[in-house]
C-alpha cells in the first residue's frame, strides 16, 4: 500500500477514517476556542449557561461542517441532508409530529395508569408560558447540535463506508453512550432506550433526506418532556417548573425513574412505533 492508497480510496476519495478524525478535530479546536470565549461572560444561570454551551458547541459542528462537506469533499450540501429541499414545511410538520407523540402518548398512559403523577407548584400561567419559551431557547440549539454530531456528517461518513443500517446502528450506540454519564442516573435500561431514540432520529434523517428533521423530532421529543410535561429530560430536571410538575409515582422500568419518563419501557414502546412508522414512510416512498 503507498502513502496514497493510505489516506485515499481507489476513487480518490478521503477514507472514512480520515474524514471522522478531521471531523473530530476541527470541531475540538473550535470548541475550545468557543468555551474560553464563552468563561469570559461569568455566566451563574444554570439555564443560560447550559443555552451558551450548546450554542459553543452548535458552532463548533456548524463549521466543521462547512469545511469537511464543502472544502475537503467538495459536495454538496443534499449530501448531509441540510439543502433547501430539506427544509419542506410538511417534513418538518411530520417529523414534529411523530417525534412528540413518541413520548406523549406513553406518558398519558403512565398518567392515566397513576404511574406518573402532576403535583402543583407555586406559579401562575404567566410564569408557565415564560418557563416554556425558555426552555425552548434553551432545547433548540441542544437538539441542533446533537443532531450535526451523531446524524450530520459522521453518519454521512459511515453510510458511504459501511452502508444505512450499520450507520444508524453506530451512530444509536454512540448516541447512547454519550447520555450514559448523565448525573450518573442512568440504568441499562434508560440506556437502551437513548440508544433506540437515536436509531428512530437516524432513520428519519434517511427516510426524508432531511437532517432538520431529525433536529425537529428531537426538539419535539424534548419539548414534550420539559415544557409541556415539567419534567425531567436525560435525567435533568431543568429549572424551576411553575404551576405544576410530573413526577414518578410507578415502577421505575416503566416509568425511568429518576431518568425521566423517556428512560423506562413505556418510552421504549412509543418509540419502537415511531420507527415502525417511520421505516413504513420509507417503504412506501421507494414504492412510488
Amino acid at each position: 500500500m503507498t502513502i496514497r492508497e493510505l489516506f485515499y480510496n481507489a476513487g480518490g476519495v478521503l477514507r472514512a477514517p480520515w474524514r471522522l478524525a478531521g471531523f473530530v478535530l476541527i470541531t475540538v479546536a473550535v470548541m475550545a476556542l468557543a468555551l474560553v470565549i464563552l468563561g469570559a461572560f461569568r455566566i451563574r444561570s444554570m439555564e443560560m449557561l447550559i443555552f451558551g454551551q450548546a450554542v459553543a458547541a452548535l458552532v463548533s459542528l456548524t463549521v466543521a461542517h462547512l469545511f469537511m462537506v464543502r472544502v475537503v469533499d467538495d459536495l454538496s450540501w443534499r449530501a448531509v441532508w441540510m439543502d433547501k429541499e430539506a427544509l419542506r414545511p410538511r417534513t418538518l410538520g411530520w417529523a414534529v409530529v411523530v417525534g412528540g407523540a413518541a413520548v406523549a402518548i406513553p406518558a398519558l398512559a403512565l398518567l392515566t395508569l397513576g404511574w406518573l403523577d402532576a403535583l402543583g407548584a407555586p406559579g401562575t400561567v404567566g410564569d408557565a408560558v415564560r418557563y416554556g419559551l425558555l426552555m425552548l431557547l434553551v432545547l433548540l440549539p441542544a437538539a441542533a447540535y446533537e443532531e450535526l454530531l451523531f446524524r450530520g456528517y459522521p453518519m454521512r461518513v459511515l453510510q458511504d463506508a459501511l452502508g444505512a443500517w450499520p450507520a444508524v446502528l453506530i451512530t444509536a450506540v454512540l448516541f447512547g453512550v454519550a447520555h450514559a454519564g448523565n448525573l450518573g442516573t442512568i440504568d441499562p435500561l434508560a440506556l437502551a432506550v437513548v440508544t433506540l431514540a437515536g436509531a428512530f432520529l437516524g432513520w428519519i434523517v434517511l427516510v426524508t433526506g432531511s437532517l432538520y428533521a431529525g433536529i425537529a423530532a428531537h426538539l419535539a421529543w424534548n419539548a414534550v418532556l420539559v415544557v409541556a410535561l415539567h419534567t425531567e429530560v436525560s435525567g435533568a430536571q431543568l429549572g424551576t417548573a411553575p404551576v405544576y410538575r410530573v413526577v414518578d409515582a410507578g415502577p421505575d422500568w416503566a416509568t425511568g425513574g429518576t431518568w425521566g419518563p423517556e428512560g423506562g419501557l413505556a418510552a421504549a414502546v412509543g418509540l419502537g412505533a415511531a420507527l415502525m412508522l417511520t421505516l413504513a414512510r420509507r417503504g412506501s416512498r421507494e414504492e412510488r
